[in-house]
């Protein structure tokens, strides 16, 4: 065992890290460790993506609260275009 971060812990942390920490932060992983941190970066993107669009639908923009069920939908939306745009051929319904 290493004390070294997880691939998620990596993929977590590049997201509040600036690009110039980056290659030290992926420089020890191996090839199977760096397909596995560009499949939980674009699982992360998505998620969020969806969580931005639920938000700003519950009036996290100050344009009202237009209801949970809405929202889901919305969030759906959000999510299956940004599986388009990183090029997953399937949308998700979960």
């Amino acid at each position: 065992m290493t004390n070294r971060p997880s691939v998620k812990e990596i993929a977590l942390a590049m997201t509040t890290t600036k690009y110039s920490v980056w290659e030290q932060s992926i420089s020890s992983l191996s090839q199977e460790e760096l397909c596995k941190l560009v499949k939980r970066a674009e699982e992360i993107s998505i998620k969020l993506a969806a969580v931005a669009r639920y938000v700003e639908l519950r009036g996290g923009l100050g344009y009202g609260d237009k209801g949970h069920e809405v929202a889901i939908q919305y969030a759906q939306h959000r999510k299956n275009a940004v599986r388009r745009a990183l090029g997953y051929d399937s949308v998700s319904d979960d």
